[in-house]
């Protein structure tokens, strides 16, 4: 789930759609990781992306996604995320990974 609201702008949104086409590519290349191997276990398409908060700065991203990551318990086995929040790899603070 990727973390966003309907307010966003395009280069936010447009970051976020390049990254689910990563995540997408990588499943069916048969990359190992939690989430790549449920994504073709129950089928790529079977996944979504839910846009449900913006972050003023990267700071306040980090953070909220730590919080967020916990508050729906999502740490693996749970969920998918199996690292302490996200090790920045995307330009840009529109982006939380719960």
């Amino acid at each position: 789930m990727y973390i966003g609201a309907s307010e966003l702008s395009n280069k936010a949104t447009d970051s976020m759609k390049r990254r689910w086409e990563e995540h997408k590519k990588f499943a069916r290349n048969g990359i190992k990781k939690v989430l790549y191997d449920a994504m073709r276990e129950y089928g790529i398409e079977n996944f979504k992306v839910q846009f449900v908060e913006v972050c003023p700065d990267r700071r306040t991203m980090l953070a909220r996604e730590i919080e967020i990551i916990n508050e729906l318990n999502t740490w693996h086995p749970y969920g998918y995320n199996i690292h302490m929040g996200r090790r920045v790899s995307m330009k840009g603070n529109h982006h939380v990974t719960p």
